[in-house]
């Protein structure tokens, strides 16, 4: 009956021993890191800053932890990152700063403005051209504010543009020159607009040839109800001037001359309508 008592006795003492040393070790380390975290921000070892700050955060079981000295070095280092080029892991440190409980109003602002400073020159490198460059900086805006709305109006833009050029390039290749200016017409992206400079010269010079009388139907028919040249010029000239679109602009035009717009193959063009009124 004894032997329990001394058994028990043999495993609890040393047990509760081992676990009060544990806590005075923890106690001590702890009280030892806001020194340690305050000698890495003088020396700007900022890894070494938000490791104490880290182990700091660990203990706050015992009650004692201090997340102003977390919140210093998440905001050095964040600083350091971004000066440093690497704006992904800035951003990322400074949204944990904005949420831990020791955020300040200023580190609200400087999140911010190191997300609008991303988005601007996203928007320069979109504007160049370099699609993949400006979603990639967009990709480190997003991670830190989980929204994904520019990145998708960028990508949706850039498709749409590419699809209008693409297709002005068909139709000016079937010689529908009034439908390929209006597709041309709808890029609104600067570098697509310098891509096709040269198809939109070669549309309207085409364009100028037919207005000009030298219109050339498919298999070389010369009509004399064909609404052609001058007349028809200034018609298309002054729709366009109220705001239509190109090809709106040449079916408007050609109605207000008593024509109607006929496709003969691949090209269109406006034919007398007896009937019609001008």
């Amino acid at each position: 009956m004894v032997r329990k008592p001394l058994l028990l006795q043999f495993w609890v003492v040393p047990t509760l021993t081992l676990l009060v040393a544990i806590g005075i070790l923890a106690s001590w380390w702890q009280q030892q890191l806001p020194a340690r975290i305050r000698r890495a921000a003088a020396d700007e070892n900022w890894p070494e800053c938000l490791q104490a700050s880290q182990q700091l955060q660990a203990l706050s079981w015992l009650g004692k932890a201090d997340s102003a000295e977390q919140s210093l070095c998440r905001r050095l280092q964040a600083k350091a990152l971004w000066e440093g080029g690497d704006q992904q892991n800035a951003l990322r440190l400074q949204q944990q700063l904005v949420i831990s409980p020791a955020s300040t109003a200023d580190d609200a602002d400087q999140l911010q403005a190191w997300q609008d400073t991303l988005k601007e020159l996203a928007l320069i490198r979109y504007q160049q051209g370099e699609l993949t460059e400006a979603l990639q900086l967009l990709s480190s805006v997003e991670q830190s504010d989980q929204t994904q709305t520019l990145s998708v109006t960028l990508k949706e833009n850039w498709h749409r543009n590419r699809l209008e050029a693409e297709r002005a390039n068909d139709l000016a290749e079937d010689e529908r020159w009034w439908e390929a200016l209006d597709r041309l017409n709808r890029l609104d992206h600067p570098w697509w607009q310098q891509q096709t400079k040269e198809q939109r010269e070669s549309v309207n010079a085409a364009i100028t040839a037919l207005s000009s009388g030298q219109e050339h139907l498919q298999h070389g028919n010369s009509q004399s109800d064909v609404i052609q040249g001058e007349p028809l010029n200034t018609a298309v000239q002054e729709k366009l001037k109220q705001g239509m679109e190109a090809w709106t602009a040449f079916e408007s035009g050609c109605r207000s001359l008593g024509g109607q717009v006929v496709e003969d193959g691949p090209e269109s063009f406006c034919r007398a309508d007896p009937g019609a009124k001008p």
